[in-house]
């Protein structure tokens, strides 16, 4: 296991973020290890192969989000970073340790799987030939982090380091696929085979192929005499627990205002379009042309004009879809996807986007009966943090006014996409605006520290704005008379 100290860390830190959080890194003096040789140039940072403490990168569900993984007080040094350097940023934290060995009992069986009892108040998934009531040894490989996920568990125990893993149960050598030099590959399974004892067997990481054999031995011995003392805990007792903790993790979103942060940051590097990380966030197109945008920034156009035509030209073709996709993101994680709709006007900055509601229910907030073919008029301008919704019934009857308060829309090419900050705004015709859901933007803060104090006073802030906007829309329901009877 790490000792890593409390205000220094090796961080490996790959994607679409590097270049600025390796800048970002290195101010805090952290050392930034195996880095790729383009970021090693730009940021003039000497070769170096040790292993690191935790791995920094791009998240694989999206690109909003990079998760940090590794030893305890790294991923702890990483996370105080964020909140310090970054403060908009909102992370989420793993609710159970990542790779813990752990003792469970299983409790039931859905469909192949089975629910088990880890520690008295978290339950994971596992598969296999159990019994109700077994007792069972696991790891946890894939621990919940966002509020709705169980843990995902395996049954064998695992002990990390930093070169090999070795793991009781699956008595093989495997190795990372980062790890291709066909004489490394050889040297490191022959090896394997030589230091494996019993039921363990040894994975040997990444990070192996840069040291000596007898580092490599000396750490597999180590490991598997805790795995040994870890096994001895497992049998000691028959109630859920975790008995050993090995890795930490955590996801950090990055909203619009932390990836302008980091256009900043990047710019001091080397020459950054605005609105870089925006961009290289939508996908391999709009990465494709950011670095051609880049391209003409190095021949003397102007950062500025390219900076500009660049968001123009994402509008231009965003405004001309047949349908326009919403995700919705909320700080515990969910996302959502709205009911799309079409642009049908952009008047002084702002996009009008109509949508066709398809599902019966009720309209948060405002009290009344939601039905099939009522209209939303959605109002927005890219980076607003406003998203105002004007709900029509089919008939043309004003229900009233929402505004929801995120963070800075990101319109891309054919979508929309922000945080929900959870409180929001609401005005009926004939009253006066209303605050809902307040009490979830403290409980995030206070309670679930997704976000740092400087968010929730930010968010907190802009409600008196949002009560102004929801009495003048309400105050003014013209777009079903201008869009749908015209």
């Amino acid at each position: 296991m790490c000792n890593c100290g409390d205000f220094m860390s090796r961080y490996r830190i790959r994607g679409i973020y590097a270049t600025a959080l390796t800048k970002i890194f290195l101010n805090k003096g952290h050392e930034i290890v195996q880095t790729t040789p383009i970021i090693a140039k730009r940021l003039n940072i000497e070769q170096d192969n040790r292993a690191p403490d935790a791995t920094i990168k791009d998240s694989e569900e999206m690109k909003d989000s990079i998760v940090v993984i590794g030893f305890p007080d790294a991923v702890k040094n990483a996370i105080n970073l964020f909140q310090t350097e970054l403060p908009h940023a909102i992370i989420w934290r793993n609710i159970l340790p990542l790779h813990a060995v752990v003792r469970c009992k299983i409790k039931k069986k859905i469909n192949d799987t089975f629910i088990a009892d880890i520690d008295g108040k978290n339950e994971g998934i596992i598969k296999g030939n159990y019994r109700l009531g077994d007792t069972v040894y696991a790891t946890i490989v894939r621990p919940p982090i966002k509020i709705k996920y169980k843990a995902i568990l395996a049954n064998h125990v695992q002990i990390v380091g930093y070169y090999s893993k070795v793991i009781y149960g699956r008595p093989r050598i495997t190795l990372s696929e980062f790890i291709k030099n066909k004489k490394q590959c050889d040297d490191l399974l022959a090896l394997g085979m030589k230091l494996k004892a019993g039921r363990w067997g040894i994975h040997w990481r990444s990070s192996a192929r840069f040291v000596d054999i007898s580092t490599l031995t000396e750490e597999v011995q180590r490991l598997l005499k805790v795995g040994e003392d870890v096994l001895e805990k497992l049998r000691s007792s028959d109630h859920p627990a975790i008995v050993y903790e090995n890795e930490q993790m955590a996801e950090i979103l990055i909203p619009l205002t932390v990836k302008e942060k980091l256009d900043e940051v990047r710019h001091s590097v080397t020459p950054t379009i605005k609105g870089h990380h925006w961009a290289k966030a939508m996908g391999r197109l709009s990465s494709a042309i950011v670095d051609f945008s880049e391209f003409l920034t190095s021949k003397g156009i102007d950062n500025g004009i390219v900076s500009k035509t660049l968001m123009d030209f994402v509008l231009n073709i965003f405004s001309t879809r047949n349908q326009i996709r919403i995700a919705h993101m909320k700080v515990t994680g969910e996302i959502y996807e709205l009911t799309p709709g079409k642009v049908k006007a952009i008047e002084n900055g702002e996009i009008i986007v109509e949508r066709r509601l398809r599902k019966y229910g009720m309209y948060d907030g405002l009290g009344a009966q939601k039905s099939p073919g009522d209209f939303d008029f959605m109002k927005f301008k890219p980076k607003s943090n406003f998203l105002i919704h004007k709900y029509y019934t089919k008939d043309g009857r004003f229900i009233g006014t929402y505004v929801n308060i995120n963070t800075p829309i990101e319109v891309t090419f054919t979508k929309i996409k922000y945080t929900d900050l959870l409180v929001d705004v609401v005005c009926k015709p004939g009253e006066n605006p209303n605050v809902i859901d307040y009490n979830e933007l403290e409980k995030v803060y206070l309670e679930k520290h997704y976000i740092t104090k400087e968010l929730f006073d930010y968010a907190s802030s802009l409600i008196s704005k949002a009560k102004q906007i929801a009495k003048d829309e309400t105050e003014s329901p013209e777009e079903y008379k201008k869009f749908v009877q015209n």
